[in-house]
């Protein structure tokens, strides 16, 4: 499952939602998951959010597609990663996308509307009925400053985060004649599924 090493003094746990071909993916009450882990626990003081550098690799498996995601942070110029995470991609890939960079990791936007970039991982996309993308995310914690999972995040397909609004929207196929929408928000610290809505569509709409 999850592979996790975040060294830092915060010990935490780690999740992963094992299967997205329900799309109705969406987070509980514990919706974030500290990541963290307890090596080099000496470290007097942890970086800063704008210190971490992010790189992707893509692993083989044994008919020679690429299913598996690791993303490692390193921070300033360090060769030894900071930050470590791994998850299986949506479906596999017959050619190495490595050199997409920017397609699989977004360390630009902020997904908690904290003022502080987090982190989306790319997990590929599900071409069942209409095509809907996935993503893990990890917000930082300010206080704390590490990364934090996002539990639940990976099963909400097609997120689109909105700045104005404040929320986070997932419109998708739910059945062969139905789009449904769900819209979730950040209450006290956690993200909550707040709306969700199901309209019947006719097949002119496809």
């Amino acid at each position: 499952m999850k592979r996790l090493t975040l060294l830092t003094a915060i010990v935490a746990g780690f999740c992963l939602t094992c299967c997205h071909s329900n799309q109705q993916g969406s987070a509980d009450a514990d919706s974030i998951d500290s990541m963290a882990a307890t090596e080099n626990l000496d470290i007097e003081q942890p970086p800063q959010r704008d210190e971490f550098r992010f790189v992707a690799s893509f692993t083989k498996n044994s008919d020679g597609q690429y299913d598996w995601i690791m993303v490692k942070g390193y921070v300033g110029n360090d060769e030894s990663p900071y930050f470590e995470q791994d998850h299986w991609l949506i479906a596999p890939l017959d050619e190495n996308p490595s050199a997409e960079q920017e397609k699989w990791i977004n360390d630009k936007t902020d997904i908690n509307f904290d003022g502080t970039p987090d982190l989306l991982i790319y997990l590929g996309l599900n071409a069942v009925g209409r095509v809907s993308e996935f993503y893990d995310a990890y917000i930082w914690n300010t206080e704390g400053m590490y990364f934090e999972n996002v539990k639940g995040f990976d099963g909400i397909a097609n997120p689109d985060i909105d700045a104005r609004t404040k929320s986070i929207t997932s419109v998708y196929r739910s059945g062969a004649n139905e789009i449904t929408e769900e819209i979730y928000k950040w209450k006290n610290g956690k993200l909550e599924l707040t709306k969700t809505s199901t309209e019947k569509i006719s097949d002119d709409e496809d």
